[in-house]
């Protein structure tokens, strides 16, 4: 039986100073256990992706699709530019300009081994809506899943500092 194994990723963004939208937060779900990673606790939004993807990257993720909904369109634009800058080891498909995959390769170590016992691995990310070309709340019906949730989206603009963010960002991860 052949397995495979699937990974959700959501990135959700502000507007900047600069009216640039710049990533702000940073979820993995694993089909177990989720990850957060939240603009206030890193120096920069760059950081904040570069992390969220070398969690990633470990051994126990080798050969994962993540998928991310607009991942083409918007998100993978964000990750593209990170794993560029960790790993000149990567392979893109672009059809139609459209981002359809990014694979990445890198090295990790195997589960109690030292560093001498490298292998390679592999992970994937995706677009969601170009395999499944409905919206998240529509597809959660579908499937008679829990939907996403909404959120106030003017509430990340208007928050300006990082305090700001602080205050919103449970109801954001929520």
């Amino acid at each position: 039986m052949v397995s495979f194994n699937v990974i959700t990723m959501d990135l959700e963004t502000k507007l900047s100073k600069n009216n640039i939208m710049e990533p702000i937060s940073a979820v993995i779900y694993d089909g177990k256990d989720y990850q957060t990673f939240f603009i206030s606790d890193y120096r920069n939004s760059d950081q904040m992706l570069l992390d969220s993807i070398k969690y990633l990257m470990l051994d126990k993720y080798n050969n994962y699709h993540i998928y991310l909904q607009n991942f083409s369109k918007f998100d993978g634009i964000f990750l593209l530019k990170i794993i560029a800058s960790i790993s000149d080891n990567i392979k893109t498909l672009i059809r139609d300009n459209n981002l359809i995959t990014i694979s990445l390769k890198f090295y990790s170590l195997k589960t109690n081994m030292d560093s001498k016992n490298k292998h390679k691995c592999i992970i994937h990310f995706h677009d969601s809506l170009l395999l499944l070309p409905s919206s998240l709340a529509k597809l959660s019906c579908n499937f008679g899943v829990e939907s996403k949730g909404s959120f106030d989206f003017n509430l990340l603009n208007d928050a300006k500092t990082k305090e700001q963010l602080n205050i919103i960002k449970d109801d954001l991860l929520k």
